[in-house]
């Protein structure tokens, strides 16, 4: 299912979104893009339109840690050389097996469009083709690794709005 999205939900309207911020650009001219991290449309802007990307992460970070499991599997870090050699080999079925067919069309449309590839899977090119991701939550949030990407920068707690006006009630 996750494939599927991948393909059909994220990659799939790229041209689609592409076309509609060409539209945007031609009537208003802007200088920054700020998008979630997800928006696959954020190596395409930086081509085409030249002007830096500030991305919200409000996921787990999904870059690729060269010393934990890939993202999203809820797998603790191993500590013994065994389960180090499992989160490597995990690393690569997921790139190379499970991800194969997004990882290499979101590739190839980039590449159509004239956009810098990254290295890495879809994921890695959403975290590195940002000029900054603005990450919510603190490190402490995240598994220890020793690859954070240098644009990440932590912004803390995404809290609800308050126009700090004590009422008195405490309810």
């Amino acid at each position: 299912k996750f494939k599927f999205d991948l393909e059909h939900v994220f990659i799939g309207p790229v041209k689609t979104m592409i076309k509609d911020i060409e539209a945007i650009h031609a009537e208003f001219p802007f200088d920054l893009v700020v998008a979630d991290i997800m928006f696959f449309s954020i190596p395409l802007i930086k081509a085409k339109f030249k002007v830096p990307v500030i991305a919200a992460g409000v996921i787990p970070v999904a870059e690729t840690p060269k010393d934990l499991y890939p993202a999203g599997l809820g797998l603790a870090p191993a500590n013994t050389l065994l389960g180090k050699m499992k989160q490597s080999l995990l690393r690569f079925v997921t790139d190379t097996v499970i991800f194969k067919r997004p990882n290499k069309l979101f590739k190839s449309l980039l590449q159509e469009h004239g956009a810098v590839v990254p290295k890495g899977n879809v994921f890695d090119i959403l975290y590195r083709s940002a000029d900054i991701v603005l990450q919510s939550g603190t490190p402490s949030f995240e598994y220890d690794r020793s690859d954070l990407g240098k644009n990440i920068r932590f912004a803390g707690s995404l809290l609800p709005y308050t126009n700090n006006k004590s009422t008195g009630n405490w309810f």
